[in-house]
């Protein structure tokens, strides 16, 4: 896992290669193993190592292949090197890494070695004798890709801080992407708050060559037809397999390797796999509150216990997170309305000299693990009464709030709509009273057809791209990273999620959390686990921002207001509806405010 940048361009004398170098120096925590440049007339590649597997110098980077030709700057990893490496004996390695591996399946398939690759990446390749730069993002978005393209030359980064600061743009934020943030609290690829700046989309390659770049999809989590499927034993047999094979072939690694253990089904599930199914004595770590809300360690050390880990347990005090929470803040590359969490976890993990971490993320929105997938099963089988009955629902709404007020007065029911309500912090009317803009941002769902997956399938998909892709997997990058730790997510295995999200909705309808895994791993888990009500990861944000949080709050929202980004007195409003404790500004909504100004005093524009 490391940081990569790199600067293309058909003008010779715009290569510079200080500036890649300062590049990579504002990302160091990603990479704090070492730094290296490669550089010719048309080109300069950089790396920050965070050195996993192969360990020695050979398998540094940026990587020349044994013709010369070829050079490549990688983050990431590669899960199958080892099978792949069987099937590249023509080439002659110099070393043991997935770099090479990963290099050499390019050398010999081109852009179909994506088809083969299992793992989180974010590469690219140079092609000294065709001039082409070849870049790829992994499937689901595991690993960043920011880059800038202006016909005269291309720029990419692992972070889009450095990107900013090398271009000192004069587009800052687009409006229409602020409106995206503010209504899911990201901005999806290919776009960021910065218009200049994109990413790479999850799934996607492209070719730099000359002025002109191409890009296309490999791989596309709404494009898989439904497998065939039998008995509920029978998947419950193959959910079970393929599970243990994402989590075992994650366990790569030439550096200590742990777990964030919980105590919940999904991080219990994978340190059982650890320890049943491979020879690694599992470093387990979970998170203790004096708060009794949110503790769950009496449910990791249950686990722990069982599979015999070498378990830390982390004591977070309130007095001590909140503290903090400044100078995470001023890590985050990107702002959200998430991230402390992850990074006090992640901090804690590194402290005790681990590198590698798995992580649970993703089993909730696979397995229809949040109240979210019952609603909105519910209500799609009822979508013809719900339809018919808008009248009386409009009569309804004016006596409830939020999110209910705002479902109720939907013309019809579908799980877009209904998806889009739940993940949403502001609602488009709020947004046209805060900025400036009416237009609407671009809505990346509207044209995706998915009819053909079971509708609880179809809330999955809908939750994997506005929820998990865009936010979870950004902020456990960047909070990890900011620690120099890697953070692996078995359960977007795309051969998992592939043939989970085919499976009939009768073996998995949510009459209890996530039952359909559950059954699946159940001989695994003590009882204790597999009956254990669900608890969520979450602090006490509203008492926080009233009360610890306040200056840095009520500051960073005055600041905020300066800005020519909103309208004069619409956040100062805000801010007293919350602190009068209106039940339609709910702290999720300052918070998110508050991040994205301290995001801003953080970056450098013209």
């Amino acid at each position: 896992m490391c940081a990569i940048a790199g600067l293309v361009s058909s003008e010779i004398n715009l290569i510079d290669v200080d500036k890649i170098k300062l590049m990579l120096s504002k990302m160091e925590h990603r990479g704090p193993d070492g730094s290296k440049l490669w550089h010719d007339d048309d080109i300069c590649l950089g790396h920050n190592r965070l050195a996993i597997i192969d360990l020695s110098n050979n398998a540094s980077q940026p990587m020349i292949d044994v013709s010369n030709r070829f050079i490549i700057t990688f983050n990431g990893e590669i899960f199958n090197y080892k099978e792949l490496f069987n099937e590249l004996k023509e080439y002659k390695f110099k070393t043991k890494s997935d770099t090479e591996v990963l290099l050499a399946s390019y050398i010999k398939w081109g852009n179909k070695c994506l088809s083969k690759i299992n793992g989180q990446f974010a590469f690219a390749i140079w092609d000294t004798i065709k001039k082409e730069l070849f870049i790829a993002r992994d499937r689901m978005g595991e690993k960043p890709f920011y880059y800038y393209h202006n016909g005269e030359r291309f720029i990419f980064s692992s972070e889009i801080k450095p990107l900013i600061d090398l271009l000192k743009l004069n587009d800052k934020i687009c409006k229409k992407a602020l409106r995206e943030y503010l209504q899911f609290q990201c901005v999806k690829a290919p776009n960021t708050l910065i218009g200049e700046i994109k990413q790479l989309s999850p799934g996607s390659f492209g070719f730099f060559s000359g002025k002109e770049i191409r890009i296309e999809k490999y791989w596309d989590i709404c494009k898989h037809e439904p497998n065939s499927y039998e008995t509920k034993e029978e998947i419950e047999k193959k959910v079970k397999s393929k599970f243990i094979d994402a989590v075992v072939s994650q366990l790569i690694s030439d550096v200590p390797i742990g777990a964030f253990l919980s105590g919940g089904i999904d991080s219990s599930a994978i340190v059982a796999v650890m320890a049943e199914y491979s020879d690694i004595k599992p470093k387990t770590f979970s998170v203790t509150f004096d708060e009794v809300n949110f503790d769950e360690s009496s449910y990791a050390r249950t686990i722990s216990k069982k599979f015999k880990t070498e378990h830390n347990e982390i004591r977070v005090k309130s007095t001590d997170f909140v503290s903090k929470i400044p100078s995470i803040l001023n890590k985050m590359d990107a702002p959200s309305g998430d991230g402390p969490n992850t990074f006090i976890v992640s901090e804690a993990v590194k402290n005790q000299g681990i590198t590698v971490a798995l992580s649970g993320l993703g089993g909730d929105e696979l397995f229809a693990g949040y109240s979210g997938f019952k609603q909105a099963y519910f209500l799609y089988n009822y979508k013809q009464i719900w339809n018919k009955s808008l009248g009386l629902r409009r009569v309804i709404s004016p006596f409830l709030e939020g999110k209910k007020n705002r479902l109720l007065n939907l013309e019809e029911f579908t799980i877009k709509n209904f998806n889009e309500i739940n993940r949403s912090v502001f609602f488009p009317d709020e947004i046209d009273r805060l900025i400036n803009e009416t237009d609407s941002f671009v809505n990346l769902n509207e044209n995706i057809d998915i009819s053909n997956f079971p509708i609880l399938s179809q809330y999955s998909i809908y939750d994997l791209l506005n929820y998990t892709q865009p936010i979870l997997l950004k902020d456990s990058d960047q909070m990890s990273m900011a620690c120099s730790l890697e953070v692996r997510v078995p359960f977007l295995d795309s051969n998992l999620i592939q043939y989970v999200l085919g499976i009939p909705d009768k073996f998995k309808f949510p009459s209890t959390s996530k039952k359909l895994f559950v059954d699946a791993i159940k001989p695994l888990l003590p009882p204790e686990i597999v009956n254990r009500p669900k608890m969520g990861f979450s602090f006490p944000w509203d008492k926080w921002i009233r009360e610890d949080l306040y200056s840095l709050s009520y500051e960073s929202l005055v600041n905020l207001e300066k800005r020519e980004l909103f309208v004069k007195g619409s956040i100062i409003k805000l801010w007293t509806d919350f602190l009068l404790k209106s039940p339609n500004v709910r702290w999720s909504k300052i918070w998110l405010l508050v991040s994205l100004e301290i995001w801003l005093q953080k970056i450098e524009f013209n």
